[in-house]
């Protein structure tokens, strides 16, 4: 009858520990200090990354602690976004991404009217050629690129540094020379080819 006493008491003690252990516990657990991450992106969908997790896609609404997190945003077709943010207990930390996407190594061209223009990587203003050449009907180059049309041409063309060669009907090169076009302004060129080729050395700024 003692045995059966003892083991109950045993029991109650234990559960009494139990208890104790998880009254000690639960404040601890309550005293996590959390703030709100808010975020947006242009464009919306990218995947949002906190300290290496995967959280969803934005827009997205997050409760977190309050320390500094680690974010990364990804989405196709643009560069990830990497920043390190400070959440503040029970404030809200709104941003708005704006992803980029990757630049290109070189412009594109583009075949228009007729004429090749090199597409502007900016918003620059392009610059104008007037090629006229004597004799006519000669096939111009702009950095191994062909004018559509025979000279006499006039072309427009991203401001820039080129190489202007011009072939005739036998696609001989009989003249080369560098030129350079200023944004928004005309670079008339009257060239006189020789019986020999010529290669043209002045100075592509005068």
């Amino acid at each position: 009858m003692l045995d059966i006493e003892y083991q109950k008491s045993l029991k109650t003690l234990r559960t009494i520990a139990v208890l104790i252990s998880l009254t000690v516990a639960l404040p601890a657990l309550s005293q996590v200090k959390t703030g709100i991450l808010n975020i947006t992106s242009d464009p919306s969908g990218a995947l949002v990354y906190v300290d290496g997790k995967m959280k969803g896609t934005t827009p997205i609404l997050l409760e977190i602690p309050a320390t500094e997190h680690d974010v990364v945003l990804e989405q196709q077709g643009y560069d990830s976004y990497r920043a390190r943010i400070r959440i503040v207990q029970d404030k809200v930390f709104r941003t708005n991404i704006v992803l980029k996407k990757p630049v290109q190594d070189k412009p594109k061209i583009e075949l228009k009217n007729d004429i090749q223009i090199h597409q502007p990587a900016e918003n620059a203003e392009p610059g104008t050629v007037f090629l006229t050449t004597t004799p006519e009907r000669l096939t111009a180059y702009v950095d191994g690129f062909a004018i559509a049309r025979p000279t006499p041409v006039a072309f427009d063309i991203r401001p820039g540094i080129y190489e202007l060669m011009l072939k005739n009907d036998r696609s001989e090169i009989v003249y080369k020379k560098t030129i350079f076009v200023r944004s928004g302004k005309t670079l008339s060129l009257d060239i006189i080819i020789q019986k020999k080729r010529t290669i043209d050395y002045s100075d592509p700024w005068k």
